[in-house]
């Protein structure tokens, strides 16, 4: 049967076109692994170029009235390697 493990990445975009993410990879043992990207685009081609495949997409609506932050949550999968 095949193992998987799971990223999580969260985005942030401000009105300004600011953009901000963080991702984190999470391990068997309940720790997890942070990876800091700095460009939208290059964060998928290092996920992808890593083997992370998506799984979903959902935004996050911001809280507040009057707040331009939007946020994003993907979720990515890949094989687990013996």
């Amino acid at each position: 049967m095949q193992k998987w493990e799971y990223c999580e990445v969260e985005v942030e975009i401000r009105g300004t076109g600011n953009f901000k993410s963080t991702a984190w990879v999470y391990k068997e043992d309940g720790k997890h692994m942070e990876i800091k990207v700095e460009k939208y685009g290059a964060m998928f081609a290092k996920l992808g170029n890593e083997g992370w495949e998506l799984v979903s997409a959902a935004p996050r609506p911001a809280a507040g009235i009057t707040t331009a932050v939007n946020r994003i949550s993907y979720l990515f999968k890949r094989p687990l390697k013996d």
